[in-house]
């Protein structure tokens, strides 16, 4: 599979379709574009993976706020490339750690950060709850709660 990931074009509208799979506020996720960096993965010219980082709670730290794949090209390693260009653009600016969250009911996503070496941080408890208009269900469960989770980038020799 022959993938590009490069910054999102600024002359060209964002993949909304993707960014409001991972945050179905549209306001929103033109806030954190407005002062982010959006990276797409594109395989034979089509985007079908995007990422967006922002400064993070510390001037050392960045965050993934925006990371989603179309749904025909999930499993198949674009979500890990995302988040391992992240990593590297970070660590080349001498970021020394970056931050994801997610919502409790997110399995998937707790388990590929968790596999991308991401631990638990901490929980902002009712973080999600009357932020959408619609409750975020998966698995069953009602989002509410949002997991942090943090990867240090800089391995001390």
């Amino acid at each position: 599979m022959d993938m590009i990931i490069r910054t999102a074009p600024a002359d060209r509208e964002p993949p909304w379709e993707l960014l409001l799979d991972a945050d179905p506020s549209r306001e929103l996720v033109s806030r954190y574009l407005a002062e982010g960096v959006c990276r797409t993965a594109e395989i034979d010219g089509r985007t079908v993976g995007v990422c967006v980082t922002i400064s993070g709670a510390h001037p050392e730290c960045r965050e993934i706020i925006n990371i989603a794949v179309a749904p025909d090209y999930r499993r198949r390693g674009i979500a890990r490339r995302l988040i391992a260009d992240a990593e590297a653009l970070a660590v080349s600016e001498g970021i020394s750690s970056m931050e994801i969250g997610t919502g409790n009911s997110g399995f998937d996503q707790l388990k590929l950060y968790q596999l991308c070496g991401y631990r638990i941080s901490g929980v902002i408890t009712d973080y999600f709850t009357g932020r959408h208009e619609q409750e975020i269900i998966e698995h069953g469960i009602v989002c509410r709660d949002m997991v942090r989770l943090k990867k240090n980038l800089l391995v001390s020799l």
